[in-house]
């Protein structure tokens, strides 16, 4: 029985550690996705800037509807808990990596109590696997102290609500800025065009012109001429 629950204690210490370096990649992820959202010249996969996106646009429905939007760290938190890490709800995992200690502690009375019970306590085994749950553990709580997710979890949500509250505005109107230049370049080279086209026209009719008022000029000789005909 001792076995099997120290068994259980290294399966749950692996659990913690991958569950740690999930939730920390992705919490790199949104940080990388910040980077990426905004800028036009690179390429985005749409699952790597779908989080940024959620947040950006339900920030922007609060407001234009002229709702209170709340604490825009609740929205976030609350479209994070909302995300999946691959297939697993990203709560869970994050339960599973700050919760799961209390678990292992608890197997350690277990596997004292079961020694006990089968009178087993004084041999060396026992001694030797109820040690090792004992650093097994507190190691793993070295290891989420040294890691702290909470505190990158913290640092990742200020980071997101500056780029939502201060750049992202700014990469807006940068872009709109942007488009309306772009907008004005299209208009400059059309007029461009027309005023090149105009041009080329203009020597065609005046050529036109010319000779028309020829044929008049000459016209005008020979009703002339017929007139003084007519009086003689």
């Amino acid at each position: 029985m001792i076995i099997v629950l120290c068994i259980m204690e290294i399966i749950l210490a692996a659990l913690i550690i991958l569950t740690h370096y999930m939730i920390i990649s992705k919490f790199k992820s949104i940080e990388l996705s910040l980077s990426k959202y905004g800028n036009s010249r690179v390429y985005k996969v749409q699952a790597h800037i779908a989080f940024i996106e959620k947040v950006i646009n339900k920030y922007k429905e609060c407001t234009q509807n002229l709702e209170d939007p709340g604490e825009l760290e609740n929205i976030i938190r609350t479209i994070l808990y909302r995300e999946y890490i691959g297939r697993f709800p990203f709560l869970a995992i994050k339960n599973i990596a700050t919760k799961t200690t209390q678990i292992m502690w608890g197997i350690i009375v277990l596997e004292t109590l079961t020694a006990f019970i089968n009178k087993t306590a004084d041999q060396p085994s026992t001694i030797v696997i109820i040690t090792a749950s004992m650093l097994m553990t507190m190691a793993v709580q070295m290891f989420k102290f040294i890691k702290g997710i909470e505190e990158e979890g913290e640092m990742t949500m200020m980071i997101v609500q500056d780029y939502v509250r201060h750049i992202y505005p700014l990469e807006a109107q940068k872009k709109l800025t942007n488009k309306e230049i772009i907008q004005l370049k299209t208009k400059v080279n059309e007029l461009e065009k027309e005023i090149k086209a105009e041009e080329e026209i203009k020597p065609l009719m005046m050529t036109e012109l010319e000779k028309q008022k020829r044929l008049n000029d000459e016209l005008s000789e020979q009703d002339i001429a017929r007139l003084i005909r007519i009086f003689q």
